[in-house]
């Protein structure tokens, strides 16, 4: 309701707008429209008031509850300062333009929509693996039309690829983490994030629903950690150069770069074909780690 308020509040006034820039049959449909919109000049028949009272009964201060959704929806301080200004004066309805017309709060938006709808994805392939997953049910879990979803990633595979680097980026963040939590100490940083990475790879029910799913047919998710790995070797290997160039710096950059591709690849295969625990696989990789490292 809050998040609809951001709208009702001031659905008319962008039509309004357009009325002079229209003319004959298209400009009289638009006034004839906007003359119920505008409750026929009566204050109390507006479409806003109309919402503004559904409000009220939802809530004491309902000005306050508009000016919380717009946080929510990306809007910041100012933004909402002025959102609650205009409301007290009675014209909530000319408060959002500031904020639409804001290439960072258009951003933040589109952002919170495609993450919304990344989770949205991941849920339902968790739940019934990915084959099984269509752009109408991540539509639907959303609360958005199936077209938002098209526009955003362009059909299924712009939304698996989505939802892939959303994924190898939370573990490259933990990665980093790891690494940079030992210091200079080669081994101890490479055990850290290859054990947290077997281990999180293990418990994930994402990457889980990938291996299981895809066995004995084709998954579009499960190429990203094999034939079309270059989102892991580049992410991952990137986090690796990085913690290098700061706790080990005489070691010559080509010679990080192959330890990085090495070790990503040789710990994908453990997370791919498990042959011993976590614990075990991490004690061997580190060891290995340790010697493309000199």
């Amino acid at each position: 309701m809050i998040h609809r308020s951001v709208y009702q509040l001031r659905e008319a006034d962008p039509h309004t707008w357009a009325i002079p820039r229209l003319a004959g049959r298209i400009k009289a449909a638009l006034v004839e429209i906007q003359l119920d919109e505008y409750g026929a000049g009566v204050t109390g028949r507006m479409h806003q008031e109309l919402f503004k009272q559904t409000m009220t009964w939802l809530s004491s201060l309902p000005n306050r509850a508009y000016g919380i959704g717009l946080r929510r929806l990306g809007g910041d301080a100012a933004a909402t300062a002025f959102y609650l200004a205009a409301s007290s004066s009675g014209r909530p309805g000319y408060a959002l333009h500031p904020m639409e017309s804001s290439p960072s709060y258009r951003q933040a938006s589109r952002a919170r929509l495609r993450d919304i709808l990344i989770g949205a994805a991941r849920d339902l392939a968790v739940e019934r693996g990915w084959e099984n997953v269509r752009m109408a049910d991540v539509a639907r879990a959303a609360g958005v039309s199936r077209q938002t979803v098209y526009n955003e990633f362009d059909g299924r595979g712009g939304l698996a690829e989505a939802l892939a680097l959303r994924e190898i980026n939370q573990f490259a963040a933990e990665v980093r983490s790891r690494l940079f939590g030992h210091g200079g100490d080669v081994r101890a940083a490479g055990h850290a994030a290859i054990l947290h990475t077997l281990q999180e790879a293990a418990r994930n029910p994402l990457v889980h629903a990938i291996l299981t799913g895809a066995r004995g047919r084709a998954d579009e998710l499960l190429p990203y950690l094999t034939t079309r790995s270059g989102a892991v070797l580049a992410t991952a290997g990137a986090v690796i150069e990085e913690w290098a160039g700061v706790h080990v710096p005489d070691l010559e950059p080509k010679t990080v770069t192959l330890a990085a591709e090495s070790i990503v690849r040789l710990t994908v295969s453990h997370i791919l074909l498990p042959l011993a625990s976590p614990a075990e696989s991490a004690d061997a990789l580190a060891d290995v780690f340790v010697r493309l490292m000199r």
